[in-house]
């Protein structure tokens, strides 16, 4: 083998252990084009396999070879992206001195026309913009392109501060405060490339660019995400993403697949990959069959495969939560807990009937946990349930009132079973004591029945909810949380957290408020 030959086979050696490295945190913070927690996996598995087994004697068979084995691997939005890229840029070095950093250069940026051309819909903000910018010569000083090792210092800089600058770029990496996982794996992938021309870059990929991509664990923010989802009508309907191989030997071509594609308006990340022999089509579809159906009656598809992005999805980013709110108030609270399947039903306005066809026309959950805030809806979503004829299992709570709704939310375990939660749930829900105040006054006097049946009785619903804490109080370590509404002023609260302190500096208070003003003040204490 020669020495070409060899530093191409060693770069994908290396590339292949930098994704191994982080491939779980890739899954972890992949948030675009779609959340699904798999961009990590799709990248390794389109290189896991395609070093060849035997040595080859021509660089240029080699790399034909490896070609086409990105290209039958690829999997995935970002593996179909990358295999054009590293196809292209393969073909380049193929004919060129790797010594020289301009055949690099001209490398990269073949491998980004390529990997621009097959996208339907290109975005910045993706590892699509690291390839561009690796490509601009323009951002590469004399000094960087004196040695190898300048340069590929210089490379993986630029990557790096693409992959940072990813997450101003697109909303859904905003919301959720994170950078974009194919960026951050395509550059682990040029740290593999450059590692093998300059060794010091090896190090500094393991001591500081993995513990920096890492970091974006503890970063992410899954709530906000979820409210930036919910504020879109499709937030739940991602479809399949679907893949297949179009054999070339009827004459088709890469022009003609996309011009089919007209006739299914609705699909989504386009991609169409070439090679000698055949075409990789990569999309997403809400109904692949007809697409399916479609091809196959015109050409030889093979290796197809059909992946539920909605179910991929929500047990990404979601828990099969289902909250039950009487009205709007607090459902930023909800929301800010992780959750955005709320449905909102006011028994006095509707009938049963609407909560039970709200729950029945949830989709691509196999199980949900319905979590409801009074004992109203508890009854009847509990009789209802009993009547779905569907295949999503319903597991529901026994929470009757908001805090424990709250509660139940915080004490929900993603790693045991719906019905494992709901017994763990019920064991935490029998430590909280909830009460209700309500604040119609007679003769001007708020009343309050407390647990022994005592009536008390005052102006001010300060005095009264110390009363009842007092009364109510189990632990000198509690934590008491007020749910109100906007009747309730700053200057009142303010006045009840500096008594709270000055009475119970012990405990800890929470308050939570509504735009709404509500005739009541709702306490819980745990």
């Amino acid at each position: 083998m020669d020495k070409n030959s060899q530093q191409i086979i060693n770069s994908l050696k290396n590339s292949i252990s930098n994704l191994y490295t982080i491939k779980q945190t890739l899954n972890d913070i992949n948030v675009f084009p779609v959340p699904d927690g798999d961009t990590g996996n799709n990248m390794y598995l389109t290189f896991e396999n395609i070093l060849p087994q035997e040595e080859f004697t021509d660089v240029s068979d080699m790399v034909s070879y490896l070609n086409s084995q990105l290209l039958l691997h690829s999997k995935g939005n970002s593996g179909v992206i990358l295999s054009s890229f590293l196809s292209q840029c393969l073909t380049e070095l193929a004919i060129s001195s790797l010594e020289n950093p301009k055949t690099w250069i001209a490398a990269f940026s073949a491998g980004y026309t390529s990997a621009l051309n097959s996208i339907a819909t290109p975005k910045n903000g993706t590892m699509l913009s690291v390839m561009q910018v690796i490509s601009n010569i323009s951002l590469y000083s004399a000094e960087s392109m004196t040695t190898l090792d300048d340069f590929f210092q210089k490379v993986v800089n630029i990557a790096w501060n693409e992959t940072e600058n990813s997450s101003q770029e697109l909303p859904e990496l905003k919301a959720a405060n994170v950078i974009d996982s194919g960026s951050a794996g395509f550059t682990a992938i040029l740290f593999g490339i450059a590692s093998e021309f300059s060794p010091r870059i090896a190090d500094i990929y393991e001591e500081t660019y993995t513990p920096w991509v890492n970091s974006y664990l503890s970063k992410i923010d899954k709530p906000s995400l979820m409210r930036y989802l919910a504020s879109r009508d499709s937030q739940e309907e991602w479809g399949y993403c679907t893949q297949f191989i179009v054999n070339k030997t009827c004459g088709v071509t890469k022009t003609k697949i996309e011009d089919m594609f007209e006739q299914f308006p609705t699909t989504q990340s386009l991609v169409v990959l070439e090679s000698n022999s055949f075409l990789k089509i990569h999309v997403h579809s809400d109904d692949p069959e007809p697409l399916l159906e479609h091809f196959s009656n015109s050409f030889q598809i093979d290796n197809i495969s059909c992946e539920n992005m909605s179910d991929q999805s929500h047990s990404y980013i979601g828990n099969g939560i289902v909250v039950v709110l009487p009205s709007s108030d607090f459902t930023d609270l909800f929301q800010s807990l992780g959750i955005y399947r709320i449905i909102i039903w006011d028994h006095l306005l509707e009938p049963p009937e609407a909560v039970f066809r709200s729950i029945s026309n949830i989709k691509n959950l196999s199980e949900i946990f319905i979590i409801t805030c009074s004992k109203f809806s508890l009854d009847v979503i509990s009789k209802s349930i009993k009547k779905m004829n569907s295949q999503m299992r319903p597991f529901l709570c026994s929470a009757v009132t908001i805090p424990e709704a709250v509660g139940a939310i915080l004490e929900y375990d993603q790693n045991l079973s719906p019905s494992d939660n709901q017994e763990r749930i019920r064991q935490k829900l029998n430590e909280v004591t909830t009460t209700t105040l309500l604040l119609t006054s007679v003769d001007g006097l708020i009343s309050h029945q407390l647990r022994d049946e005592t009536i008390i009785r005052d102006l001010n619903w300060q005095n009264l909810m110390f009363q009842i804490i007092t009364s109510e109080l189990r632990a000198a370590n509690s934590l008491i949380t007020i749910y109100h509404g906007s009747n309730i002023t700053t200057k009142e609260l303010t006045q009840f957290t500096d008594r709270f302190t000055q009475s119970y500096g012990s405990m800890e208070l929470e308050t939570y408020g509504t735009s709404n003003a509500r005739d009541s003040i709702i306490l819980s204490i745990e």
